[in-house]
């Protein structure tokens, strides 16, 4: 089988509790910080109250199941290169570790220690093919295999590709068991529905009509060189490339009194919302003649890349969208813009270390809402067999600083603990919610908080599962 092994480190992106009780907004909570008006905040809680009652409606106890999992011993083989086949034949032969040993004297172990296996079958992008990826992890962090069918038998490793060297390495996993899966406790369940009762699964945030700013709005250019020479008669053209503020206001008074202008704007309005070929002066300039909704359109249709990783652009368009969906009360399209800008889900990602201090993930609005947003994003942490493959999946590193901002603080780390000892939970997802919980301890404002909160987890170290002892035990 072909293998191909990649290492992750703690901030692998992954999907009755919630918190005790949710935000009561006031005018006064809604400071300059806030993305979104008070007004706007009070409109959006009636449609998150209707969607609390049709979740109430829902099926009363959803049932899934954890991806299949076991667990066992991993190990690093070195063995002469010579001799690598055979052993990869008794691999398949389902060998004894004493019989390995017996059988090849020479070969050395190392690197021992039990860990958590679970895989999920879906397609890889860059294989064009289905696979099959095999998690791995002891609670310090994860990587992933992957197989071109499902790994059986009593041995899964991989062998190194370099057949000319003396002695060659495998990795391998021993079993304990078969691969199982597990029911998740109906309090899971509930979250995780409640997440696809909130995001709207069905709901394109981007309506994916091009836009890459490959292709000309033409009756904008035309509209801009006639703003030019009406308003900066000193300016080359040719070494002016954008609209400013008085532009934006004179193409916004003339468009009721200068055909020219109307039939322009008109027809870059519609190119844009036909080819997705808009921008930001061309928005501003409809935003005073046209409906916002129709603004919104346009910066749907709209992708945006970021030039570099530190370049933001995606984000403050994400946050455009987000802020215009709440002024026009669409709340499918208001919560996946949010969750993108808090989960940073970007053609290129714009929240690097560099850049944190200044990029906020906005989860106070969520709480002001009126909704357990808690068991919201808790319910996107979950790793199950039968998701929807719609289903919203928030990354562990920012829902974990999200939750150093939030108002349930201390709420939040009692459930995560409360989850992590939970007998009825499967073993992998226990280890994600570990995961959750460091990328949380280590985006504390103040080092000395991060350090209390670590030093906590040694100090009930016993009182974990032993994969997230064995975690404990790795932290630095």
């Amino acid at each position: 089988m072909r293998i191909l092994v990649l290492s992750l480190s703690l901030l692998l992106p992954l999907a009755g509790y919630g918190q005790d009780q949710v935000a009561k907004s006031s005018p006064e909570a809604v400071n300059e910080e806030m993305l979104y008006s008070h007004e706007d905040i009070q409109a959006l809680k009636k449609s998150a109250d209707s969607l609390n009652l049709r979740f109430l409606q829902c099926v009363p106890n959803p049932v899934y199941y954890s991806l299949p999992q076991t667990q066992a011993t991993e190990m690093t083989l070195t063995i002469e290169g010579k001799k690598a086949a055979f052993l990869e034949a008794r691999l398949q032969q389902g060998i004894s570790i004493e019989q390995l040993l017996n059988e090849f004297p020479g070969i050395k172990i190392k690197d021992s220690s039990h860990v958590i296996l679970s895989y999920k079958t879906g397609y890889d992008e860059y294989q064009k093919k289905n696979v099959t990826t095999l998690y791995n992890g002891d609670g310090n962090g994860f990587s992933h295999t992957y197989f071109d069918q499902l790994p059986t038998g009593s041995w899964i490793y991989s062998m190194s590709d370099d057949k000319e060297k003396e002695y060659r390495s495998i990795e391998v996993w021993l079993l304990d068991k078969p691969f199982t899966t597990i029911k998740l406790p109906i309090a899971y369940s509930r979250m995780i529905q409640y997440a696809d009762c909130m995001i709207d699964t069905t709901t394109k945030l981007m309506l994916s009509k091009g836009g890459f700013g490959e292709e000309e709005n033409k009756p904008f250019q035309a509209l801009e060189g006639i703003v030019y020479r009406k308003t900066n008669k000193n300016v080359d053209p040719r070494y002016y490339t954008y609209l400013n503020e008085n532009d934006i206001k004179y193409i916004q008074r003339e468009y009721y009194q200068n055909d020219s202008i109307k039939l322009l704007l008109d027809r870059a309005v519609k190119e844009a919302l036909e080819k997705g070929n808009g921008s930001i002066p061309l928005e501003k300039a409809a935003r005073a003649i046209y409906s916002l909704d129709t603004v919104l359109l346009m910066k749907r249709s709209r992708v945006v890349y970021g030039s570099c990783s530190q370049d933001d652009a995606p984000r403050r368009h994400a946050r455009d969208i987000a802020v215009l969906a709440s002024q026009t009360h669409q709340w499918p399209v208001f919560i996946r813009a949010h969750l993108d800008i808090m989960n940073d889900y970007f053609g290129r990602m714009s929240d690097g270390s560099y850049a944190e201090q200044g990029r906020k993930t906005y989860l106070r609005e969520l709480e002001l809402l009126d909704i357990p947003a808690q068991q919201l994003l808790l319910g996107t942490i979950f790793m199950t067999s039968n998701l929807p493959s719609s289903h919203y999946t928030g990354d562990l590193r920012r829902i974990g600083r999200a939750f150093t901002e939030s108002a349930y603080a201390a709420a939040f780390e009692e459930q995560i603990k409360s989850i992590l000892k939970d007998k009825d939970l499967d073993p992998f997802n226990k280890c994600i919610f570990f995961l959750l919980y460091l990328n949380y301890c280590y985006r504390q404002p103040l080092q000395s908080d991060t350090d209390a909160k670590i030093n906590e987890l040694k100090a009930a170290s016993d009182s974990y599962p032993e994969f997230i002892q064995a975690g404990i035990r790795g932290i630095r």
